[in-house]
């Protein structure tokens, strides 16, 4: 017997949903979206122009690289009528997700947190930002593999699980990291580690050791998750877009769903029973839709 009927337990909510799978939805993806169906002079000069690894300006490189861009949407507009994502942008779907690793690993760290145990000897939630300490003279996708080395060892050895990064530009362009992850760091570290990946690069040639990253604490801040959901997930619109991947996870966390329990177990029973009565604190958000209920508030206190 399959289940028909779950609960999804996310921060800040509560999601009654019915599996609909039953239902005879047409699913065709879309073969103009093939990219071997997207080929055109624009896409190739676009292509050439992304290879490179090394620039004399990230702001003109950028400006080169989103016209070209630009183009072929409108390419792909007109042959294909088929809307081509922004450079820099990330999707819906990618925001969702974001969202649920974010929510994901907090949650999860605070659940096994035991205040009888120093920080160094449990999972903490640690957010460090990594930034250069020069002009950046490489292509946004350098950095990222810098970024890679960098997690690798905070992996091995910090024991390092779960974590989250997101890329931003500053101001003058440069690309900078924001990191959540699930293991308290010393600082000295942290800046060491980052440095060595700058090293090779040349971006340590004025400074033998700047001071190129920075620790956040979440201490005093209200409610963190949705606090780092949203500085995570905000737009740039007047800076230089990110030219790649946006954002990233370990597999670990992409892996980790949402609590969920479904209508053999108890705790459906619990949580129904719940919702329904007038004890329930949580408030009910009405839904144009059959399938889906959502109940909105502090989930954990409830």
């Amino acid at each position: 017997m399959t289940s028909s009927a779950y609960f999804q337990v996310r921060n800040g909510a509560i999601l009654q949903l019915w599996d609909n799978s039953h239902l005879d939805f047409v699913r065709n993806g879309c073969r103009k979206s093939l990219r071997q169906n997207q080929e055109s002079y624009i896409k190739t000069e676009l292509d050439e122009l992304n290879a490179v690894n090394e620039v004399e300006c990230i702001n003109t490189y950028t400006s080169d690289l989103t016209h070209l861009h630009d183009l072929h949407t409108v390419e792909m507009k007109r042959r294909y009528d088929i809307n081509v994502k922004p450079i820099g942008v990330l999707s819906k779907n990618q925001v969702k997700t974001v969202r649920k690793s974010i929510e994901n690993l907090i949650n999860y760290v605070a659940i096994n947190y035991d205040k009888k145990k120093s920080i160094q000897k449990q999972r903490f939630v640690n957010f460090v930002t990594l930034t250069l300490p020069d002009k950046q003279v490489h292509h946004d996708r350098v950095l990222r593999k810098s970024l890679s080395r960098f997690m690798d060892n905070m992996k091995k050895s910090y024991q390092v699980d779960y974590y989250v990064w997101k890329a931003e530009p500053q101001k003058n362009g440069n690309i900078h990291f924001h990191i959540l992850m699930d293991r308290w760091v010393d600082y000295k570290d942290i800046n060491r580690i980052w440095n060595n990946q700058l090293e090779p690069l040349g971006y340590l040639n004025k400074h033998k050791n700047p001071n190129s990253t920075d620790v956040h604490s979440l201490k005093n801040i209200k409610n963190a998750t949705s606090y780092m959901v949203k500085y995570m997930t905000k737009k740039e619109t007047d800076k230089r877009p990110i030219v790649g991947a946006l954002w990233g996870a370990s597999n670990e966390l992409k892996k980790m769903e949402y609590p969920t329990f479904y209508d053999t177990c108890k705790e459906f029973d619990d949580i129904l029973s719940y919702l329904y009565s007038s004890s329930c604190e949580l408030k009910e958000i009405k839904i144009d839709s059959d399938y889906v209920y959502l109940f909105v508030g502090n989930v954990f206190k409830n």
